[in-house]
Parts: structure tokens; C-alpha cells; sequence
């Protein structure tokens, strides 16, 4: 029989994951910080990759535009409309709102636009990714914004 307590001896936690500098590009991770108010731009992450974040303090609106709307909020370059929200409007479509608490984790899926909102003094991490799983969901933005470049040549 084993004695009443036993000691384990903790492995050593696995190396820090790096990736090759060719793929750096591919991932963005950051803390941020941002006062009561603070509104950030319309975005979608990098290469139109997920997006997670996890709220460590505060409380933050997101304001989501699914991908098959995204022509409407973003040009052929992929950059925001100035009035993509009155573009949403016109066409009906009313993009999805809701609050991030501490604690909680959002995925957002590839190709999503987002805009932050800090409701108050807020302290989250984020990480905006291509891997295997969103890598192909880019391409058929790419080709737009390609064939677009090719227009106006």
C-alpha cells in the first residue's frame, strides 16, 4: 500500500511555441488596455484569421459583422467603409452586439469584422491567428482584393 500522501515531482512545462519568422506575420498577440470609452476601428483580425480574447477586467461591447457581409462594411482593398455602418443599415442587416465580462472568452470566426468598445477601464488579451484550420477561408477575399488591384492597372 502507498503511504497516505505522496509526493509527485512536477514535470517541467513544455517550451514556449515559436514560430518560424516567415509565420510571425501570421499571428498577432497582445494585451490591451483601454479606458472607459476607448473605441477601436472596425477590423478583422489578421489575414481575415480567428480572433480570440479573453477580458482579464472591465467590460467590453463587440460589435460583429459576419463574413458574408463583409463586402458591405469593407472595400476591395479590405479596408472599413468610413459609413459601413449605414451600409449595414440600408441593406437590412443588423450586425450582432454583445458584452464581454472578466472571465469570458470570444472566438471570432475567419473573415468576421469587429469594432471595440471599453464600457469601462478594460484589460484583455487577444490573439489574432491564421492555422490550419482558417487558413483557406482568406482565399477567396485574396482573390477579390487581387482582381480588384488588376482593375485598376
Amino acid at each position: 500500500p502507498l503511504p497516505a500522501t505522496t509526493a509527485v515531482a512536477p514535470s517541467a512545462p513544455p517550451p514556449p511555441v515559436q514560430l518560424p519568422p516567415d509565420r510571425q506575420a501570421l499571428c498577432q498577440r497582445f494585451v490591451g488596455i483601454s479606458p472607459a470609452g476607448a473605441v477601436s476601428g472596425l477590423g478583422s483580425g489578421v489575414a481575415w484569421g480567428a480572433t480570440w480574447s479573453i477580458n482579464i477586467c472591465g467590460v467590453t461591447r463587440w460589435t460583429l459583422v459576419p463574413s458574408q457581409h463583409s463586402r458591405l462594411v469593407a472595400t476591395d482593398a479590405a479596408e472599413p467603409h468610413p459609413n459601413w455602418r449605414e451600409r449595414l443599415d440600408t441593406a437590412g442587416v443588423h450586425p450582432i452586439e454583445l458584452d464581454q465580462h472578466p472571465g469570458e472568452i470570444l472566438l471570432i470566426p475567419p473573415g468576421w469584422y469587429f469594432q471595440t468598445e471599453s464600457l469601462t477601464d478594460t484589460l484583455s488579451i487577444l490573439h489574432h491567428f491564421v492555422n490550419a484550420a482558417t487558413a483557406l477561408s482568406p482565399l477567396p477575399r485574396l482573390d477579390a482584393i487581387v482582381s480588384a488591384l488588376r482593375a485598376r492597372l
